[in-house]
């Protein structure tokens, strides 16, 4: 952000009630159709997500095409300690590790099954080629 570093800090910890745990926003949040809100903020104009400006405050910049990724998985959490960057696909991958995604059970029961397959040493292209649910999660996968 280009406004002043030390005035921006100000005013968006102003909007910030730190809990024991997460530090949640109480400003804006978006309108999303499903799942839980984000925090949303505006620097110099722009709209922005207040976990990114949170870490961006705090650790410093994030890497082009990295995600801002929540440990606590509360989406309006901006504690610093909370927050830590990875890729779309570890963000994905964390989500499922912890159930949180609304994924069909023939989704869920597919996946263990290619995950034991393939550590159990059979070719990963065929797999592919078997369960067609996971085609379009290869990148995460």
């Amino acid at each position: 952000p280009s406004m002043r570093k030390s005035s921006l800090h100000i005013k968006f910890w102003r909007k910030v009630h730190k809990g024991p745990s997460c530090w949640e926003w109480q400003g804006n949040t978006d309108c999303r159709k499903h799942g839980p809100p984000y925090g949303r903020c505006y620097i110099d104009g722009k709209t922005s997500y207040t976990h990114r400006v949170a870490y961006e405050l705090t650790k410093g910049p994030i890497p082009k095409g990295m995600c801002v990724c929540h440990v606590c998985d509360n989406t309006l959490c901006v504690r610093p300690e909370h927050l830590f960057v990875g890729t779309s696909s570890e963000n994905t991958m964390d989500m499922w590790r912890k159930g949180r995604g609304k994924f069909p059970t023939s989704f869920a029961d597919d996946f263990k099954e290619f995950v034991q397959r393939c550590l159990a040493g059979e070719d990963i292209e065929p797999l592919y080629e078997e369960f067609v649910v996971l085609r379009k999660s290869r990148e995460v996968i």
